[in-house]
């Protein structure tokens, strides 16, 4: 692979490379690109938080969770799955609700 740098940034490489900061252009440029990864990562995880605390937020539960609290995979879901519940618990009841129409619909879009 090629990678073609402006002459600002060739500059940069070769003056780190020339400091010993780094053995080599290839290794800045791998370790330029792990650090981008990780930021990217870095970033997914904090929307991911976000939404989830906007979810919850959201809800009709009413002990949010405190923002410093951590929390592993399994009570995040149990905590939305509680709001979750109380939602539905506090949603108003459907008049006119024919329970086998909407499970053979649910059939119908899933059932595959």
């Amino acid at each position: 692979m090629n990678i073609s740098l402006t002459s600002d940034l060739e500059s940069w490489v070769t003056e780190q490379v020339k400091t010993g900061s780094y053995l080599s252009a290839t290794e800045l440029i791998c370790e330029a690109l792990r650090s981008l990864k990780n930021r990217e990562v870095i970033q997914q995880h904090r929307v991911s938080k976000q939404n989830f605390v906007d979810e919850l937020k959201s809800s009709d539960k009413i002990d949010i969770i405190p923002l410093n609290q951590k929390l592993n995979s399994t009570e995040k879901k149990l905590y939305l799955l509680r709001a979750k519940l109380q939602a539905g618990e506090n949603s108003p009841i459907v008049k006119d609700f024919n329970a086998e129409h909407f499970i053979s619909g649910l059939h119908r879009k899933y059932a595959q």
